[in-house]
């Protein structure tokens, strides 16, 4: 059974988190990595997912595609772990750990 988290802030703090909140200058979001929460300026901010989207920089990680790949490689690599199972390279086990199910593209907020 789940047990019900308790509230660790005082009065002053969530306070604070709503003045926060409501501060149309600041993106608050959650960090890349670790569980940590980012508070950055908005112009900043914007000014750096433009930059990451721009998929015309040489520099770019992304690029345009016509449609949504992810089923149809979720649905190439399933096959192709069926043939390693099938053919005794893989266990039954192993098959279970590693095959994805429900894959979804990467969102950017």
């Amino acid at each position: 059974m789940c047990q019900s988290t308790q509230d660790n802030l005082t009065n002053e703090e969530h306070a604070a988190l709503s003045s926060l909140a409501r501060d149309d200058s600041i993106v608050i979001t959650k960090a890349d990595k670790g569980n940590a929460v980012v508070i950055q300026n908005k112009e900043d901010y914007l000014k750096k997912v433009q930059n990451l989207m721009d998929i015309e920089s040489k520099t770019s990680k992304f690029k345009k595609l016509k449609k949504d790949e992810t089923v149809t490689r979720e649905r190439k690599l399933q096959g192709r772990l069926r043939e390693l199972l099938k053919n005794g390279s893989m266990t039954k086990e192993v098959f279970d750990q590693v095959c994805p199910c429900g894959s979804k593209a990467g969102v950017l907020y």
